[in-house]
């Protein structure tokens, strides 16, 4: 097999790490190109595997036009002239080791821009993010054992300072920045200062509305982009955010407040979790778990070891004394807390979401150390004398509440359970407790 054309020697000597502007031919590939996979194309250029190693493929003169040395190569904003080239290096770093300065040698990432003439435009940086939206990227870098990001356009040029931190906001299109000096901002697409550099931490903890968390003086509180204060820096954090409310920490306690500042439910705990998909609050206070619904009235005592309120929707299931029990989404215990373990079975997981509890129509149980099995109405059906009960269908055993998918046609006569009453020797029982003996 023979090549269609040879590139000079000298260029394909290059290490593939050099800082030399390269003045390149084009380097054909072979006629065979079964070795060639690209994985991404845009424009005439395809970013191509060969060897494990990657390049960029010209299409149109079948190509490369970056010969694949790279372990990895990406787009810079879809632009289809200038690429994000990584590969690994010796370098010799200082860092903090058990506060001790020390001087390390290990093969280390990096990375750096190149254009299609195979040129490295760029300097070498750890990490280089671009965004689909903004023509600038976020260059990383360490010096000193300190960690700093700047902002480097597609000429790979900076074109802002170095700052301690840096990030991008997608969906309001402005920089989050913290000047090596400490003090936090925010920059515009223009790198226009918006928020000035007067705060000791910011975050946007919410896009569709443009307010930020701000921090001085370990008091929290909530401005917008116009640098408006929306909620007073008087509070010791703001743990989240949902519709126009906030939950806030006052004198070690949190409490729900709203975007004016009022307290919407004048109830203190040591932690309130955000709303579930029911709009009510699992509560913390003093070790013990509670629910409270919107309105702030308690639905479950804060006196439960745990709750878990993620487990089944419009359920809760709590733990007292190292017993279970299940609660509705209206508080009421359907399920007494009396049960040593308990484990979900469904027909169908889409029958977890649904508001009839009824439509729920199996718990396996234990209680005073034997097993059987209840309803949702905590009807017993299977009565609790076994040692060991298991449905036959189950997939694992890895959780204290699970769903069992059977088919579409699966009804209550066709669960059958495995048992054993001396936790040897066991056989197989429908819904009836009748001994199945085939």
């Amino acid at each position: 097999m023979t090549n269609k054309k040879i590139s000079l020697i000298s260029i394909c000597l290059l290490p593939f790490f050099s800082w030399s502007q390269v003045e390149s031919e084009e380097v054909y590939a072979p006629d065979d190109y079964t070795d060639i996979h690209k994985t991404e194309t845009i424009g005439n250029y395809s970013i191509s595997r060969k060897s494990n190693k990657y390049g960029v493929y010209k299409n149109s003169s079948k190509t490369f036009v970056i010969p694949p040395n790279y372990e990895r190569i990406d787009f810079f904003i879809n632009k289809d002239t200038v690429f994000i080239a990584s590969f690994s290096e010796m370098e010799t770093k200082t860092e903090k080791l058990f506060k001790q300065v020390v001087k390390r040698t290990r093969n280390v990432s990096k990375q750096v821009l190149i254009n299609t003439r195979n040129e490295i435009i760029s300097k070498k940086y750890q990490y280089i993010q671009t965004n689909k939206k903004n023509k600038l990227a976020i260059a990383s870098f360490s010096k000193d054992t300190i960690s700093y990001k700047e902002l480097i356009n597609v000429r790979g040029k900076e074109v802002s300072k170095r700052f301690q931190f840096l990030d991008y906001n997608l969906n309001l299109n402005v920089y989050c920045v913290k000047e090596i000096n400490g003090k936090a901002g925010i920059l515009n697409s223009e790198l226009e200062i918006i928020i000035p550099f007067e705060y000791d931490f910011l975050e946007i903890r919410h896009n569709d509305n443009n307010t930020i968390v701000v921090r001085n003086n370990n008091k929290y509180g909530v401005i917008d982009l116009d640098n408006n204060i929306l909620i007073p820096l008087s509070y010791e954090g703001i743990r989240s955010q949902f519709e126009d409310n906030y939950i806030v920490k006052l004198n070690k306690k949190q409490v729900i407040i709203n975007g004016q500042n009022k307290i919407v439910i004048d109830s203190f705990f040591d932690r309130i979790y955000n709303p579930d998909l029911n709009g009510n609050f699992a509560l913390k206070d003093n070790g013990k778990y509670g629910l409270m619904n919107s309105i702030g009235n308690l639905l479950i005592p804060v006196e439960n070891n745990k709750i878990y309120f993620e487990k089944i929707p419009n359920y809760y299931v709590t733990k007292k004394d190292k017993l279970f029990g299940i609660y509705n989404k209206k508080g009421e215990l359907i399920i007494p807390i009396l049960y040593n373990h308990l484990i979900l079975v469904v027909n169908d997981s889409k029958l977890l979401k649904t508001i009839d509890y009824n439509l729920i129509n199996r718990i396996i149980a234990l209680k005073d150390g034997k097993a059987g099995v209840i309803d949702m109405n905590n009807n017993i059906i299977i009565p609790f004398k076994y040692s060991y009960i298991e449905l036959v269908n189950r997939k694992d055993k890895r959780s204290l509440i699970d769903d069992v998918k059977f088919s579409k046609n699966s009804t209550l006569k066709n669960y059958i359970y495995k048992v054993s009453e001396n936790g040897k020797d066991s056989y197989f029982i429908n819904e009836k407790n009748e001994i199945i003996k085939n």
